[in-house]
């Protein structure tokens, strides 16, 4: 999938990732004091004076419509008003983009709230400091329609068409990574082996080609891929997680940054939430230049619609955190193994920050 607008890359943060996994989870770090407070509550910089010019750098995992909210408050020139340079970067999966926060690779992370308790239950300090969606509607299985047809898959029947799909090859970006396990996750659900699909790692970029080349029967991915297979008919959805009653109510896509860096640079944290705060607001209020701005942020040719759609159901607001959310998180974690091992109530309270 090619984004529409100008990516950085991040030069040797794979090398720098892998080394400061390992020094993280080995070293000790102080507790980022987790809450229940529903709100980050840092709020806009109302002082007469210029706020002080700070530059940050912000990774993705993924091109997901989880960054819509910072989109529109750099495309607004909201972050500029707080004094925030950015800089964006494209990594390649959950897990260097945690170890990249970790090492000071990269200052801020759009990841998932999977990812940050998983992180925890190994010992590296990242902390999530802002929501920014709730629940996960967008995951979507997407198989060819001969395949839809000739297993007699039902749309929205999750337990079903996965007992239908012994032994297909599905595309995921990494069985480790969250979609992978997720998946794995519903297979358990409905009383199957880890192995009954062939979970086959490619990436996002791949999955609409492989699956119309039939070199997967199909794949598990987010918004907008599906909407890719499905405009050029090479696609259909067999269902969807908004079809899973677990991911419905949960913390989900989050703002994440290293316990260090959160210490060290609390005034820069503020600013940079302030501005993403605006993104959030402009969002979730249907503001038409917020639509405008992430119409066409990953596929000129798809309806500006799918991407409006996912990116104002669910989206949070002041960076709100509810501990219920984060709850309900950890114990989908627990349930379906997404983490090496049951997330303690002190973890999770060290997974996130309000308040700031």
């Amino acid at each position: 999938m090619k984004l529409s607008r100008t990516r950085h890359q991040l030069a040797a943060v794979a090398v720098l990732a892998a080394a400061a996994l390992v020094s993280a989870a080995c070293g000790s770090s102080s507790s980022s004091g987790g809450t229940s407070s529903s709100s980050s509550g840092s709020g806009s910089n109302t002082s007469a004076q210029k706020p002080a010019a700070v530059s940050v750098v912000l990774g993705n995992a993924a091109a997901t419509y989880a960054e819509a909210p910072f989109i529109v408050a750099e495309s607004d020139g909201q972050m500029a008003k707080e004094g925030v340079t950015t800089k964006d970067v494209l990594l390649s999966s959950s897990n260097t983009l945690l170890a990249a926060l970790a090492s000071g690779g990269v200052n801020f992370g759009v990841t998932d709230s999977f990812a940050v308790l998983a992180a925890r239950a190994k010992g590296v300090p990242v902390v999530a400091v802002c929501g920014l969606y709730q629940g996960v509607p967008g995951l979507a299985l997407v198989v060819t329609p001969s395949k839809m047809k000739s297993l007699g898959l039902t749309s929205g029947d999750v337990n079903g068409d996965l007992k239908k799909l012994k032994g297909q090859a599905i595309g995921v970006n990494s069985p480790t990574a969250t979609g992978g396990r997720i998946l794995t996750g519903l297979e358990q659900d409905a009383g199957l082996p880890s192995t009954w699909v062939k979970e086959t790692a490619i990436a996002s970029s791949d999955d609409v080609e492989a699956l119309a080349h039939g070199e997967i029967a199909g794949y598990f991915e987010d918004v907008p891929i599906p909407q890719e297979s499905l405009q050029d008919k090479s696609g259909v959805i067999a269902f969807t997680t908004a079809n899973v009653p677990a991911l419905k109510n949960i913390q989900y896509d989050v703002i994440a940054t290293s316990e260090s860096y959160l210490q060290s640079h609390e005034a820069a944290v503020k600013q940079f939430l302030a501005g993403l705060e605006t993104g959030e607001t402009a969002l979730s209020q249907k503001q038409p230049q917020a639509l405008k701005a992430i119409a066409h942020i990953y596929n000129k040719s798809l309806p500006a619609s799918v991407i409006d759609d996912s990116a104002t159901t669910g989206v949070d607001t002041g960076c709100s955190m509810p501990a219920a959310d984060w709850q309900a998180a950890a114990s989908a974690a627990g349930k379906w193994k997404l983490t090496p091992s049951a997330i303690t109530s002190s973890q999770l309270s060290a997974a996130y920050k309000t308040g700031l």
